[in-house]
């Protein structure tokens, strides 16, 4: 976790070094000239080649860390056991899938991410215990139907990406999902 911490204050250092004055005048502004940001290229996340999943991969690999040691949490305060059939949209690289299906042995997950995501994800859960509990489904939210025969839908790390209006039309979407007596749970 720390060495992963490190990397992404590398990543991170040069845009405030040498956009600070930018950042403080005009937070929108520094956000979009931010280098960072072309690491967390979602634009390649839809077509399957080497390139793009190379790419990818790069983020997911600092997203799967964090999400390793903050997965925890969630599973110590959430009754994840009273579900069967988790969605788990914006699941990246089904790191979260793992450690909720490591703690709960009747539960199955079910990743919802971009198709060169889902393509990583797979590879990343394959040595897992977990992995034939957990699949992936090539998703996009907003124009997708979501799969059904969920009684949870996570979001984990996901909403924050999102602008307000986009963020009530997945809740929308959920809502609409999720069956009676189903939840809903937000991780951020």
């Amino acid at each position: 976790l720390l060495k992963t911490k490190l990397q992404f204050s590398e990543l991170v250092a040069p845009d405030f070094f040498a956009r600070l004055p930018q950042l403080l005048s005009s937070y929108e502004e520094f956000m979009s000239t931010s280098k960072l940001f072309e690491l967390f290229d979602y634009s390649r996340c839809y077509e399957v080649t080497p390139e793009n999943c190379l790419r990818t991969s790069r983020w997911m690999q600092l997203t799967s860390m964090l999400t390793r040691y903050e997965a925890p949490v969630c599973c110590d305060h959430f009754p994840f056991a009273e579900h069967r059939r988790m969605l788990d949209l914006g699941g990246n690289s089904g790191e979260f899938a793992v450690q909720v299906c490591r703690r709960n042995s009747a539960l199955h997950a079910t990743v919802a991410d971009l198709p060169v995501v889902c393509h990583v994800g797979t590879r990343h859960v394959a040595p897992f215990a977990e992995a034939p509990r957990i699949q992936f489904h090539p998703l996009h939210f907003i124009d997708d139907t979501f799969p059904d025969g969920h009684d949870l839908i996570t979001f984990k790390s996901v909403l924050h990406d999102w602008p307000d209006p986009l963020v009530a039309v997945l809740i929308k979407k959920c809502f609409e999902a999720v069956p009676a007596g189903g939840r809903i749970l937000i991780f951020e």
